[in-house]
């Protein structure tokens, strides 16, 4: 009946295929919808336009120029099946021969109604118009799992979620990031958790696309690690964000701990509690320590670090 798709960046060469896709979809009558937040070539959006392809652009300023930038990474299909993560059409950042670790959730179930949703509220901001929803019915899958899904809309905040998680942890919490800027709240709760006898976890990519904030989140990694967290950097990319807390549930989403974004650009988090998701995430996480450099407590930071930290 329909897909959606709502991209934040995409690399016009790498998305041919799954362009063809779509316009072979979109003239058998499937309702094709791209909500994309970065520019676009003019040739390739005038490409879909015609073929009948619904597109939107999401990204929009305000009275003080700022820009509301839109990091969720959903395609739904039929409000039956949703792709929940690192979705990005661009392998620009992969022509380097290095490792790269990447995951992307698929979602059968109620909850692609609560996505779908979300979706049509982001085409509506990005059009201007009224755009009609109709609601599917509901199916029942076997081995079903209990998730949330949790949203924030513009002006609204992700971080309090992550903040009650981190609360709730009792004997671990592993984080494995793209970037690491926290706010002042989630930095000093991890602290908290590392002076009750709560092991900390921390990896991040080696390399990282913007050098400012790749060496803030250094700075910041090596701080944990001053407290007492085990913090390891990938030597790779790492292209998806996940939270693990004490082994029992997952949050996985496109969200950015990056306090530049947390609370100002629309992201999403699904919080999974099920031992398959939790076994998967600590697989990736110990195959990535064989291949990572480890951050010594040493008792020092570099000022360029620091500086970046505080510029940032």
């Amino acid at each position: 009946n329909y897909i959606i798709l709502e991209l934040t960046k995409v690399n016009a060469k790498d998305f041919q295929e799954l362009k063809n896709t779509l316009i072979e979809k979109a003239r058998t009558d499937v309702i094709v919808k791209f909500v994309h937040d970065k520019t676009i070539s003019r040739k390739l959006r005038n490409e879909m336009f015609n073929a009948g392809i619904k597109v939107y652009r999401f990204s929009k300023y305000n009275a003080l120029g700022s820009v509301y930038s839109n990091l969720r990474n959903v395609i739904s299909i039929d409000g039956e099946v949703a792709y929940v993560g690192d979705l990005n059409i661009s392998n620009t950042q992969f022509k380097e021969k290095i490792p790269v670790s990447s995951l992307f959730l698929k979602i059968k179930g109620d909850i692609v109604q609560d996505i779908d949703v979300q979706i049509h509220k982001d085409a509506i901001f990005a059009s201007g118009k009224y755009i009609h929803y109709k609601k599917h019915e509901e199916h029942s899958y076997s081995n079903s799992v209990t998730m949330q899904l949790i949203n924030n809309n513009i002006k609204r905040d992700m971080e309090l979620s992550i903040i009650k998680a981190i609360c709730t942890a009792k004997k671990s919490i592993q984080l494995e990031l793209t970037s690491f800027i926290p706010t002042e709240s989630i930095m000093s709760l991890l602290r908290f958790a590392i002076n009750s006898n709560i092991e900390v976890k921390l990896m991040l990519p080696f390399k990282n696309d913007k050098n400012s904030k790749y060496y803030a989140s250094r700075a910041y990694a090596k701080q944990l690690a001053l407290y007492g967290a085990n913090v390891y950097l990938f030597d790779g990319h790492i292209k998806f964000n996940a939270i693990t807390i004490d082994d029992e549930y997952v949050i996985f989403g496109s969200f950015i701990l990056d306090r530049e974004h947390m609370n100002s650009s629309p992201q999403n988090m699904i919080f999974i509690k099920d031992n398959k998701a939790v076994k998967k995430l600590n697989e990736m996480f110990n195959a990535g320590i064989e291949n990572s450099y480890r951050i010594n407590n040493a008792k020092f930071m570099l000022i360029r670090e620091k500086f970046f930290k505080n510029f940032v």
